[in-house]
């Protein structure tokens, strides 16, 4: 189905869930942080329309931005807020709460919010999940066979093969866990990828040139998100993902409202936000940008049946290993060093 069919008909079943949900009478005039890569696609063609509805006459218009852009902005503004609320990933969500950023939210104003597993959220942020991707391996599924474990990729026909990554850590502390320790002990991770240090090829700048070496057999496996190496399977990249038997980890994606506003802006954003977590959204997410859906009443689409880099809030819960997002961001700097040390010295 054509991508603006598809949100159109996502935007029209929307419109028929608004029934027996309050409308707002007042109109409301919100400006509102989300990133691109099909994420404004889906603000745009379902949840705007969808809260229009809902705030007759309201008025919202879109930063469209990173986190690593737009975070300093909103700190900077912090005392004349440029935006009342947006999405993060786990990094910004801790900083912001940290900086004192962050509104808190009434669950009242996020309807969908029971729907969404528990384990799923950020501790001590204040924030909610509004999707996720799972974090393991992609391959080159003609280069080599499914990986079954993350041991796999200590296979000696690897040498020079595989791609780790020093831009976020999931994969050391999935290596970590692999050999008994904490899944916190990204140390642990580290220094056992030291021992099988010629199997590592060369190290990705970004998950865009992950697929690319994958693609182009520079590498046949790599850590890696698996809404993205879905993305780019769908592209025509000859890759494939999979979560091992050991699990893999959530990669959140989080929403925030933030401080500084009136009473009712602040409602009207949290309002229009937990629309992210309504059904109609969570499909529009799933189909548009290959990300998971958090909302347990969601399924996999017929489409995408059998990505393994797409998965259910069951799933989630059930496969992906939960970790001290604070502790791995405050340290961000100590693992880079390490890794400098240990890996690529």
């Amino acid at each position: 189905m054509h991508r603006r069919r598809f949100l159109q008909a996502g935007a029209a079943l929307g419109a028929a869930a608004l029934l027996g949900r309050p409308r707002i009478a007042s109109a409301a005039s919100l400006n509102i942080f989300s990133w691109g890569w099909g994420y404004s696609d889906v603000v745009k063609d379902v949840v705007i329309p969808r809260f229009g509805k809902e705030v007759p006459g309201s008025d919202v218009r879109l930063e469209i931005s990173t986190n690593a852009a737009m975070y300093p902005k909103i700190l900077a503004s912090r005392q004349n807020p440029i935006v009342s609320g947006g999405m993060f990933n786990y990094l910004y969500s801790y900083r912001g709460a940290a900086d004192g950023l962050w509104a808190e939210f009434d669950a009242k104003n996020l309807p969908a919010l029971p729907s969404v597993p528990a384990q799923l959220h950020p501790q001590g942020t204040g924030g909610y999940v509004f999707s996720l991707m799972p974090y393991g391996i992609s391959y080159n599924p003609d280069r080599v066979e499914k990986p079954k474990s993350w041991a796999d990729l200590f296979d000696p026909r690897y040498k020079g093969k595989v791609g780790l990554s020093d831009l976020v850590f999931d994969g050391f502390m999935m290596t970590a866990k692999l050999v008994g320790k904490d899944i916190n002990d990204i140390e642990a991770g580290v220094r056992e990828w030291a021992r099988h240090k010629e199997n590592i090829g060369p190290w990705p700048k970004s998950p865009a040139q992950t697929h690319e070496l994958i693609d182009k057999g520079e590498l046949w496996l790599a850590f890696d998100f698996g809404g993205l190496s879905e993305g780019a399977r769908s592209r025509g990249k000859k890759i494939a993902f999979t979560i091992p038997k050991e699990g893999g980890t959530p990669v959140a994606d989080i929403i925030h409202v933030i401080k500084g506003f009136d009473p009712k802006t602040t409602e009207l954003t949290q309002r229009f936000l937990g629309l992210l977590l309504e059904e109609d959204a969570q499909r529009a997410l799933m189909k548009i940008t290959h990300v998971s859906a958090v909302n347990r009443n969601v399924e996999v689409p017929k489409e995408l049946a059998g990505r393994e880099g797409i998965v259910t809030a069951k799933d989630a819960v059930e496969r992906l290993h939960r970790y001290d997002f604070k502790y791995v961001g405050d340290n961000l700097t100590k693992w880079k060093d390490l890794i400098n040390r240990e890996l690529k010295a």
